[in-house]
């Protein structure tokens, strides 16, 4: 594993400790504006892709940060590319979907606070076809399954935190 990785998955854990307090207090986890004291720790992304009614997710590792979850994909935008790049490599690193940039649609550009750090979030989704759901094959480093979840079954799954709102975005747009 890369430190820029373990890194990610460090502040992954710390995410996760923290976002659940802030979950169970009614807190929207995802900010319109950046809070007062903004600390830019990482920028980071996730793409929803969607195949018809349902939607790809990845369970995490049991040894991971936010062991055994469901999340969208997605990770760190690297220094040297745009976001929509870092959407396309990130889907394509972790479920070997290859998608364009085009294809992309933006839901948008939050702001996430935990104690341990301030990070910038995007947001997009993308529509894959019936042929892109016949090549999905995950990265094992990283997650242990996949689904592809009909939509009204999301919030029956344990997701990371602010995913729902991710979907409540999403089913929005």
């Amino acid at each position: 594993m890369t430190y820029q990785k373990s890194y990610i998955h460090l502040a992954c854990f710390f995410m996760i400790l923290f976002a659940k307090s802030f979950c169970l207090a009614g807190d929207r986890v995802l900010l319109k504006d950046p809070p007062v004291n903004f600390s830019l720790k990482a920028e980071v992304l996730a793409v929803l892709p969607f195949i018809h009614d349902k939607v790809l997710l990845l369970q995490r590792l049991p040894t991971h940060p936010q062991a055994n979850l469901w999340c969208a994909p997605g990770g760190k935008i690297h220094w040297n590319e745009t976001v929509k790049e870092a959407a396309v490599r990130e889907l394509w690193e972790e479920t070997g979907i290859k998608i364009e940039k085009d294809a992309l649609v933006n839901l948008g550009k939050f702001y996430v606070r935990y104690p341990n750090g301030d990070f910038i979030f995007h947001l997009y989704q993308t529509h894959l076809s019936e042929s892109d759901a016949i090549k999905i094959q995950i990265s094992k480093a990283e997650h242990q399954n996949f689904c592809l979840c009909p939509v009204e079954k999301i919030y029956h799954l344990p997701l990371t935190p602010g995913l729902e709102e991710c979907f409540e975005l999403a089913m929005n747009k």
